[in-house]
């Protein structure tokens, strides 16, 4: 079986959120194979309605961990975007907002 591009292990993935007016300004860092990577990664309570609406810091942090957890299944880590939106990724993937109410359901 061929290897996905973002099929190498990530070993660990940190995010660190804050409130930022309305929505979230988050922090990612990872590190993958040795490899480091940092993302700035905002959450518009306007542009995630439909998925999850973090309430908390706890909300949100567990939203990008759990969006990047999708994304690193599906790329590395140096081909996620520096800087996004969360409300992005859904252009990328359309399987995102149903794949990652599933997941946050659990």
């Amino acid at each position: 079986m061929p290897e996905l591009p973002g099929s190498a292990a990530v070993s660990r993935l940190d995010v660190v959120c804050a409130p930022d007016g309305a929505g979230w300004a988050c922090e990612v860092r990872t590190d993958q194979d040795g490899r480091r990577t940092e993302h700035a990664v905002t959450i518009d309570p306007a542009g995630v309605a439909g998925l999850a609406s973090p309430a908390t810091i706890d909300d949100a942090e567990r939203l990008v961990e759990t969006t990047f957890e999708f994304l690193l299944e599906r790329e590395s880590s140096a081909s996620i975007l520096a800087s996004f939106d969360l409300a992005v990724v859904s252009r990328y993937f359309p399987e995102y907002p149903r794949e990652i109410r599933r997941r946050l359901e659990r």
